[in-house]
């Protein structure tokens, strides 16, 4: 794929109107109930048969290349048959195939993997860096990468002294694997920047209604915590926060839909409607918090 430019996004178009949206995230469906995405399913409430609807899925749905199986191409047909589109975001784990390096395959590639998966369903759209434009709204879809780097004590020193969020990009590595070396970090920073101007940008949508679809979280608010000298709250943001502040109020967009923090959330940032609503919330540090298969907004 092209390099993005601030005045061209590569786009696809269906001619869909939907009437709703539906939201999920985080199923993992490689770490539940073997791999079998009927199994898993049957663990928890289903998503409503609705052909009125775009279902939206903000990432990790599995590992890389779990959806272009026979599994994952079975739940990727049901969703076809399911709903009027869908369409699923990047999340870092369909970048990781499970190794110690996490990022042992370039980006580009596993972006490629992924929008694959999709291809034998004309309503069904695996998005990285692209916008997907509706009769009535359109959708930018990305992963907003953070850096999976830093330790603890430097973000809590960086926090003291900046008390800025926007130092956070720098996060922690997964538990248990090492560090990603250079020049990891730099890569994952430019990815970031290019999901910016591409989700900020006013160059995309006009005239409709405008979702910004990411895995990675757009701000800190979409964490369950917020004591910022709490080493849990340093933690959770090295782990992946962006930190878009009045940009994402005044972005014009409606709807900015995420995942990644396996905390269900749903709350304003001016007149964007910023929410998460992951199959994963039973992991949520908050303890509380629980997937809603019957979360709807109308498009209206």
């Amino acid at each position: 794929m092209p390099a993005l430019r601030p005045d061209s996004f590569p786009t696809r178009r269906i001619a869909f109107r939907p009437r709703f949206l539906r939201l999920a995230s985080d199923w993992h469906f490689d770490r539940h109930h073997g791999a079998d995405p009927e199994n898993f399913l049957a663990a928890f409430p289903p998503l409503p048969e609705d052909p009125q609807t775009l279902l939206l899925v903000a990432g990790d749905s599995a590992r890389r290349g779990w959806l272009n199986g026979e599994p994952g191409q079975r739940w990727l047909r049901s969703l076809s048959s399911r709903f009027g589109a869908a369409a699923l975001c990047l999340g870092n784990n369909e970048a990781w195939d499970g190794s110690a390096d996490f990022l042992r395959h370039p980006l580009s590639e596993s972006a490629a993997l992924f929008r694959s998966a999709a291809d034998p369903f004309p309503n069904v759209f695996c998005l990285e860096g692209e916008i997907l434009e509706l009769a009535n709204c359109a959708v930018a879809a990305s992963a907003l990468w953070s850096d999976y780097r830093g330790s603890p004590s430097l973000l809590r020193e960086e926090l003291l002294r900046e008390a800025s969020p926007e130092r956070f990009l720098a996060g922690l590595e997964s538990p248990g694997l090492p560090l990603e070396p250079e020049p990891t970090p730099r890569r994952l920073q430019h990815e970031n920047r290019l999901a910016r101007d591409m989700l900020l940008s006013d160059r995309w949508g006009s005239g409709k209604i405008r979702i910004a679809l990411t895995h990675f979280p757009p701000h800190p608010a979409s964490w369950p915590v917020r004591d910022p000298l709490d080493p849990a709250f340093l933690q959770i943001l090295a782990r992946a926060s962006s930190d878009l502040g009045p940009a994402l109020a005044d972005s014009g967009i409606r709807f900015w839909l995420h995942g990644h923090s396996h905390h269900v959330c749903d709350w304003p940032a001016g007149s964007c409607r910023v929410a998460s609503n992951p199959f994963a919330s039973s992991t949520c540090l908050c303890g509380s918090c629980r997937f809603d298969p019957l979360w709807r907004a109308a498009l209206d």
